[in-house]
């Protein structure tokens, strides 16, 4: 279950809420949900009444009618009005001040022209292509600025989506410099705080309690292991819980039912999963209950079958920004043209060529058939880099370009030309992690590299002086690691792995390390302990009590 976490989102409720950020793939630290991972039992009783609270943003003052606004938005309503009747209304926010003298010059100052046209086409549908290093965040911030300090658009009239709580406070961080407090008032946060703070606020026109309890993945597993135990499934190998919520997962992404889930499978695997995805939502309903993807389903259908809910929506957010399009799934797509829908003031962000979460539900279709949905779209590509060398935007676009279905673009920049690529093949991994050491000592000042080109960059002009902090090694898995550690731990180089556990640390590499313990030494109590039951025995805590006496 999900802490109430803050994720930049300061579109002021009255009523408590719990604010996930963006669902992350299973193998992210909890710490990517931006709230210290607590115990069920600690944060309910923080609460005193068995549900999560949570802090919202500082609420705008009340007392500051603005006489411009529809005030339908603005009746009371009871929580549980049906869903053609108007909803609760929010208070009203503080105006912003508006055509400071030379804003419009600073807004646009130091972009290029493309750029700057993204900023100021504020009507209608805009996709903006923005290729990598082009300062799409910039723009994105530059144009909500320019959105309110310019056209005057109120800013609580101002929607934009972003995919991770970095993002939202890097933009909203540039609009405040910008605009100053006004820019406060911005609604701003991700697909999933969004649909979050809908479903708390409105859910209940299509019968949601809005003290809905969001499960996390932990929670979504042990719910999945009971689930699987009334199915009488061992909940292994292709069956275990994670094989298992995974199907569900992209079951829901497709907004796929499990009466339709269990229509279309085949395989004995499937139809244990789409039994299970069955008994799972039921399960999810039964404890007042949703998960990640239950909160854009669930907005979806708010949307789709409570019409005063959403036409209150489409008047609160006039102005629409979606960042990483690209990325989008369907049940993101289906929320995004509901709102879109009443005032077409649309623009979407984002790089088919950068499309890499598929394996999520990502919908590269989205972005690339944008233009069909909107026939009137204006499109504005961000095709100058600044980030990188022309070598190395003319290699990555060698690849990309061969894609079937991607929009034609290619990135250019003015910075220096950069240093020849190299390829270098080796036959064993150890001798590969022996070269990449070599090029990184070479880079620090180490002992060299021969004749490559890294070590070759002073005699062409580049005579930086490099940390290790500014040297970075990809691979394509983290079994490839090991070999790159030994080599460092061989040549004395210091570093971090992001994103992993270093090898020597994984679980079933200590697991196996603490046999090897055993062998050489048969005292070593603490490695014995460990593989005791490794594999399962059957050996529990009394067991092991028994021989610790």
């Amino acid at each position: 279950m999900t802490d109430p976490l803050q994720d930049g989102f300061d579109w002021p409720l009255d009523a408590p809420a719990d604010v996930p950020g963006e669902a992350p793939p299973e193998d992210l630290a909890d710490e990517e949900l931006t709230g210290d991972p607590r115990s069920r039992a600690t944060r309910r009783a923080k609460s005193g009444r068995g549900r999560t609270t949570a802090t919202t943003a500082e609420t705008p003052d009340p007392g500051a009618p603005d006489p411009g606004d529809d005030a339908a938005w603005f009746s009371t309503v009871a929580a549980t009005a049906g869903p053609d009747v108007a909803v609760r209304a929010l208070p009203v926010p503080r105006a912003a001040p508006v055509g400071a003298p030379g804003l419009a010059e600073t807004i646009v100052a130091r972009m290029n022209p493309e750029q700057a046209r993204a900023v100021t086409t504020t009507e209608g549908p805009l996709l903006i292509l923005a290729g990598a290093g082009s300062g799409k965040t910039r723009v994105l911030a530059h144009r909500v600025a320019y959105l309110v300090g310019v056209r005057g658009v109120r800013p609580w009239q101002i929607l934009a989506v972003t995919f991770t709580n970095k993002a939202a406070a890097e933009m909203r961080a540039r609009i405040l410099a910008l605009v100053g407090e006004g820019g406060r008032e911005v609604a701003m946060g991700t697909f999933h705080s969004l649909c979050a703070r809908v479903l708390r606020r409105d859910g209940a026109a299509i019968g949601i309690d809005p003290r809905f309890t969001i499960y996390d993945t932990d929670d979504q597993t042990n719910l999945m292991k009971q689930v699987l135990r009334d199915l009488e499934v061992a909940g292994t190998g292709e069956l275990r819980p994670s094989a298992m919520l995974g199907a569900i997962g992209r079951w829901k992404n497709e907004m796929i039912t499990p009466d339709e889930a269990a229509a279309q499978v085949h395989t004995y695997h499937e139809q244990i999963a789409a039994r299970a995805y069955a008994r799972y939502a039921q399960r999810l309903r039964d404890a007042a209950a949703l998960d990640f993807d239950d909160l854009l389903l669930e907005a979806v259908r708010l949307f789709a079958e409570a019409p005063g809910v959403l036409t209150h929506y489409q008047e609160r957010w006039r102005y629409l920004h979606v960042d990483e399009y690209q990325d989008t799934n369907r049940a993101q797509y289906l929320f995004v043209r509901h709102l879109a829908a009443r005032h077409r003031n649309l623009a979407v962000v984002g790089d088919d060529d950068q499309s890499i979460y598929s394996w999520r539900g990502a919908d590269i279709s989205n972005i690339l058939d944008f233009e069909r949905d909107y026939p009137d779209a204006t499109v504005v590509k961000l095709e100058q880099n600044y980030r990188s060398t022309q070598l190395i935007l003319d290699a990555a676009h060698a690849v990309v370009s061969r894609n079937e279905s991607r929009k034609d673009k290619k990135l250019w920049t003015e910075n220096p030309r950069g240093v020849l690529i190299e390829r270098f093949e080796a036959d064993r991994e150890d001798e590969e992690a022996e070269w990449i050491t070599r090029q990184v000592e070479a880079l620090v000042g180490g002992r060299g590299a021969g004749g490559s080109m890294l070590a070759r960059r002073a005699d062409e002009g580049d005579d930086r002086e490099y940390r290790l902090r500014d040297i970075a090694i990809m691979y394509r898995t983290n079994a490839q690691s090991r070999a790159i550690e030994e080599a460092f731990l061989r040549y004395g180089l210091r570093y971090q792995l992001v994103g992993g556990t270093r090898f020597y640390q994984r679980r079933e590499v200590k697991d196996a390390l603490a046999y090897l313990r055993i062998l050489r030494n048969d005292h070593d109590v603490a490695a014995f302990e460990r593989v005791l039951n490794l594999p399962a025995r059957g050996i529990g805590e009394k067991t092991l009590l028994a021989v610790r006496a």
